[in-house]
């Protein structure tokens, strides 16, 4: 099973009034933003709240990032793992940019990280399984596997992150659930 599904979805992550924090960027900086609870009406389209809420999905976290063009994410998970999270990214700018996913070739211990549990690799103690370049619109990923974002592009990559902690307890279940959103080139589901 892949780590990332490409989705036949809503394609506007964002309230059409939220605007990203306007500031001078660093050239080398990767920037990151959360809203949770309350903050994330501020910042999802009214759209994709609606939905998650008719299907029962706790859409609890909205997190932006913003990565400086010629970087490379260190390779991680998002959290300890419990609850499982997956999520559904928007890349807003820098579509070139590639995601990868890698096998840990070493057992690795949690650290503390952005206010939660963290798992990080060096290059050398984990290798690549899997890559997805050329992203447009809406797309499923599993951050429960070591990944990183790779902008080798010259333009700085905005990326919306929803997540639904929770909501499926194991990978193959979050699938199951967006079948019907999921496509291929042409847009034809997935069977």
């Amino acid at each position: 099973m892949k780590n990332y599904y490409q989705l036949n979805f809503l394609d506007k992550p964002l309230d059409e009034n939220y605007r990203w924090p306007d500031h001078e960027f660093s050239p080398r900086a990767w920037y990151y933003w959360q809203f949770y609870n309350e903050t994330l009406k501020e910042v999802i389209h009214p759209d994709l709240l609606a939905w998650s809420q008719q299907h029962d999905l706790n859409l609890n976290g909205v997190h932006l990032f913003c990565a400086p063009p010629r970087t490379r994410q260190g390779i991680h998970i998002d959290g300890n793992g419990e609850p499982p999270l997956f999520a559904i990214n928007w890349i807003l700018t820098a579509t070139q940019s590639s995601m990868t996913w890698h096998r840990s070739l070493i057992q690795k211990v949690t650290e503390g990280h952005i206010d939660h549990a963290y798992h990080s690799w060096q290059e050398h103690e984990c290798e690549e399984i899997e890559r997805f370049s050329n992203i447009s619109g809406p797309v499923l990923v599993n951050a429960q596997v070591p990944h990183r974002v790779i902008n080798d592009t010259d333009e700085w990559r905005y990326c919306v992150s929803v997540r639904f902690p929770g909501s499926f307890h194991t990978w193959e279940q979050c699938v199951e659930f967006f079948m019907p959103y999921i496509t291929v080139a042409g847009n034809t589901p997935l069977s």
